[in-house]
């Protein structure tokens, strides 16, 4: 009888964390891990409510103050083509919590 191990995978809990923060690692992950120098990664974590503005965003599209999404909450412009490409924010507005 065959035995297969599972494969071998890393893990870090990093708690609460800045959004742009984990964008980064997020995106410096995948490139180790597609170019065969890391294992898969499992990230636990949360960042602060967040609103990320693409191409098309207005800062008058943001229709409530961002107090009233948490005192830690933040608006982030997504510009650069880079950026674009790793974003959710491909239009106006996207709201993550």
């Amino acid at each position: 009888m065959e035995v297969h191990q599972p494969p071998a995978y890393l893990y870090s809990n990093l708690g609460l964390i800045p959004f742009l923060d984990a964008m980064e690692l997020e995106h410096k992950l995948t490139k180790l891990i597609s170019d065969e120098k890391s294992h898969d990664v499992l990230l636990i974590l949360q960042h602060p409510p967040t609103v990320t503005m693409g191409k098309f965003g207005k800062p008058e599209n943001v229709l409530i103050p961002l107090s009233e999404l948490g005192e830690k909450a933040s608006l982030i412009t997504i510009r650069t083509a880079e950026e674009m490409r790793h974003s959710i924010a491909r239009g106006r507005l996207s709201f993550t919590r």
